[in-house]
């Protein structure tokens, strides 16, 4: 009887490399089966295992006459890449990287809530608000470097709005 059989591996190592993994198989003498060939029972196969970082950035741009400078405002992430969690913070200035993810590995970036808004930010007779230009992002890790996605946010000055008559 001809017979094929699938064999799944999950390989899991804590350092990147190529691991040689081998397997013997043959009939066991309880089966009754003989093997006239019990030089071809051993394979074996390369295993090329690499991992890989993904760096957060935060790009803030600002309209309507933002009057402050914006570089110490702290933003909360979480970074999850399958059952791998990472919450952290990013500014414009510092970036948070999360080490060791296994190749691939498909990561999901998410923002939030946002800072304070320094009271100071507007000119006076204006409103600041934020306006989440992107919040999420999905990225794949695919290369045994660091892959980089950015976050971008606006600080937008609206003009308050002028006084009206009901009647």
């Amino acid at each position: 009887h001809n017979q094929t059989f699938t064999i799944t591996i999950t390989v899991t190592a804590k350092t990147a490399g190529i691991y040689e993994n081998c397997a013997d198989v043959g009939p066991t003498p309880a089966s009754g089966y003989q093997d006239a060939n019990t030089k071809d029972n051993r394979s074996c196969i390369p295993v090329k295992i690499e991992f890989g970082a993904l760096s957060v950035s935060k790009i803030l741009t600002t309209s309507g006459g933002v009057a402050i400078p914006l570089t110490g405002l702290v933003f909360p992430v979480t970074v999850t890449c399958g059952a791998n969690v990472t919450n952290g913070t990013i500014t414009t200035t510092t970036p948070l990287t999360v080490n060791n993810l296994p190749i691939p590995s498909t990561c999901t970036v998410t923002e939030g809530p946002f800072p304070a808004i320094p009271a100071n930010a507007c000119p006076a007779g204006s409103t600041p608000t934020w306006l989440p230009v992107s919040t999420s992002a999905t990225v794949t890790v695919s290369t045994g470097s660091t892959t980089t996605v950015s976050i971008r946010n606006e600080l937008q000055c609206k003009p308050a709005p002028t006084g009206c008559n009901l009647t």
